[in-house]
């Protein structure tokens, strides 16, 4: 018989995939922001490319990078 899954085999699984998918469309979202923002003026906290210039600091305030 085959062996079944483990959960942390999954999980494994689901991460590896979630990450590759990110990272494809990581890279383009970055590439139209640039374009549209090539200062990266605008911020968001989840949006993609906040990590790239600026930093919110432990008072919460938000630093330029």
């Amino acid at each position: 018989m085959g062996r079944h899954p483990q959960r942390s085999d999954i999980v494994k699984y689901v991460a590896g995939r979630a990450a590759r998918s990110y990272t494809r469309g990581r890279n383009s979202l970055l590439a139209v922001k640039a374009r549209y923002d090539p200062g990266f003026l605008f911020w968001a906290h989840a949006a993609v490319g906040s990590d790239v210039f600026w930093k919110v600091g432990e008072n919460r305030a938000l630093y330029r990078v």
